[in-house]
């Protein structure tokens, strides 16, 4: 090759070098404008509002509904940080009061929820009794088998009547037995 091609490839190259860099910088422009309106969109933590940069994520605690079709409900959204010290922040009586109202809250807001009488009916119907009492001996399963009964009858004792009863799947003979047993007339769907 000629000095004078290895001077234009020299040339080129620099040219070539010199775009790279400069599409470089604008991509990195452009990123940086996307994150500033992220930045701007940002949604506001739980505890610090919008005085953070960070990207919000789950504080982790959570109340989890069992069952087939259970579902998890988590806290609010907190930035990173402050999920990584919030420990740091709570003392231990904190942490321990903390725990005891969300229980007491939980606890009170699914008795509400089952404050109606085919959710209280139909949990009472699918308990396993039968299956705890054959271990009994013949006498006693008869006096567990009432005392069960006694106690469920006691928990309808306590539910909002005035609601209609629904189709039941699990419990007709309960409501039956609680008829009978306290001289009501609660109809049973058919």
């Amino acid at each position: 090759m000629k000095a004078s091609e290895l001077k234009r490839m020299e040339q080129l190259r620099t040219e070539l070098r010199e775009l790279t860099k400069k599409s470089e910088a604008e991509d990195l422009v452009n990123e940086q404008r996307k994150k500033y309106e992220a930045f701007k969109n940002r949604k506001p933590c739980a505890f610090v509002g919008m005085a953070h940069a960070d990207e919000l994520v789950s504080l982790g605690i959570s109340v989890g509904i069992p069952g087939n079709c259970g579902a998890t409900y988590t806290g609010p959204a907190v930035t990173r940080s402050t999920r990584t010290y919030f420990h740091n922040i709570w003392t231990d009586a904190d942490k321990r009061a903390f725990a005891e109202k969300l229980n007491n809250m939980v606890k009170d807001e699914m008795l509400r929820i089952m404050n109606n009488p085919n959710s209280r009916l139909e949990i009472l119907g699918l308990q396993s009794t039968e299956y705890h009492l054959r271990q009994l001996s013949p006498a006693d399963k008869k006096k567990a088998e009432a005392d069960v009964r006694e106690e469920q009858y006691k928990v309808l004792d306590t539910v909002d009547w005035g609601k209609p009863v629904g189709s039941l799947s699990h419990s007709r003979s309960i409501l039956e037995g609680y008829n009978r047993s306290r001289k009501r007339r609660i109809a049973i769907p058919e």
